[in-house]
């Protein structure tokens, strides 16, 4: 990280706790570049700064995704949230999450007032119901039974990752999984 410093720094002229953006690729995607430290080991054995010392990180998984996020702030559009919730998946698919609902009406109330607030739960939390969901929305949660195996258990059928990737969805900014198994790797 000490040559990338050195640019920031010496060519671009950037003040100490400016915003950077990272862009990780391949191997890099898992590495978490913002905590690389030290650069150096000073003689007196004391370390230099780290990268979030230094300066205020964030991550965009493409430059295409933040290219048309600063265009939307420029735009101050609000963004539209949907909430997406099956407690309870059709017969034989997994046991009941009692908790969904609640779990979504505290949601709506920590998103900003100005956001486009919409629910989908219930008999309506179908596969397709949920496809058409993250087609229209900036922002999702999403909570449900997830597995390990990539996918989300709607009233009626799966939700799978390659159903998420084949959809048209060209205003996802963000989404939050709050489902069983999503924060566990292979």
């Amino acid at each position: 990280m000490l040559p990338i410093v050195n640019v920031l720094e010496s060519v671009l002229k950037l003040k100490r706790r400016s915003r950077i953006w990272l862009c990780p690729t391949a191997a890099f995607t898992s590495i978490p570049l913002h905590a690389a430290n030290p650069f150096l080991t000073k003689a007196d054995r004391s370390k230099e700064p780290c990268l979030e010392d230094l300066y205020i990180c964030s991550y965009t998984p493409t430059l295409s995704a933040l290219v048309r996020s600063r265009q939307l702030m420029k735009k101050r559009v609000a963004p539209f949230f949907v909430a997406i919730g099956q407690g309870q998946p059709g017969a034989g698919k997994d046991k009941a999450l009692l908790a969904v609902d609640s779990e979504l009406e505290l949601v709506h109330t920590l998103v900003p007032a100005k956001a486009n607030r919409s629910t989908v739960s219930g008999d309506a939390a179908t596969r397709a119901g949920a496809l058409d969901a993250l087609e229209d929305n900036t922002w999702v949660h999403l909570a449900c039974h997830g597995k390990q195996d990539s996918h989300f258990v709607m009233k009626d059928e799966y939700l799978t990752l390659l159903d998420i990737m084949e959809k048209d969805i060209p205003h996802a900014e963000f989404a939050l999984l709050s489902a069983c198994h999503t924060a566990v790797g292979d």
